[in-house]
């Protein structure tokens, strides 16, 4: 079978299904996209030096830098032990322990997207999507980005960014998280037996 060339884009600048052509992104969108690609540079950077560590401690790096490159208000990191999320580690901003791990169990627990995330995807929750988990953690949660996946020992883990109402705004790190928890789970590898 032979396949067809592209269709070159008609010349009233309409590409081939009639719809407009994008424009050039404006500055807020450029700025958004840099921030994104110099957060996963640096992640990137960072797990480079960390072929030593475990998984753990590799998916509490992206985390931490996430919460700076992004203004989240904390993080956590969890896995599934037999089928139930376990969180490991959560911080505020500054190395404060803090209580946003429950907020990432009770959404790991509730929500489809979130239990998904684990199989080796990420997800949004906003408003009213948290009103339980938030509610049940005692946690004043907003907004919640959240990605995961398996490591080398097919561990399932989730990382989760949180933002308050004080925090910046999280959905422009989605893609660039989920692009750096695949990274800490895979290569350079943990130590064997080692979270």
């Amino acid at each position: 079978m032979k396949a067809e060339p592209d269709a070159p884009a008609p010349p009233d600048g309409r590409g081939p299904t009639s719809e407009p052509l994008p424009t050039a992104p404006d500055e807020s969108v450029r700025a958004q996209a840099d921030r994104a690609a110099k957060y996963v540079e640096q992640v990137l950077d960072d797990l480079d030096r960390m072929f030593a560590d475990t998984v753990e401690e590799r998916l509490a790096t992206v985390a931490r830098r996430a919460c700076s490159w992004f203004g989240a208000s904390g993080w956590s990191v969890c896995f599934l032990d037999r089928g139930r999320p376990v969180s490991v580690r959560q911080e505020r901003p500054g190395g404060e322990p803090a209580g946003p791990g429950e907020v990432a169990l009770a959404l790991a627990t509730a929500l489809p997207s979130a239990r998904q995330a684990f199989e080796g995807s990420s997800f949004v929750v906003h408003g009213d999507g948290l009103a339980g988990p938030a509610a049940a953690s005692g946690t004043p949660v907003g907004t919640v980005i959240g990605a995961g996946g398996y490591d080398v020992d097919a561990l399932q883990w989730l990382v989760c960014l949180f933002a308050d109402d004080r925090a910046g705004d999280l959905w422009v790190g989605r893609a660039a998280l989920l692009a750096a928890v695949q990274a800490a789970l895979g290569f350079p590898r943990a130590p064997r037996g080692g979270r």
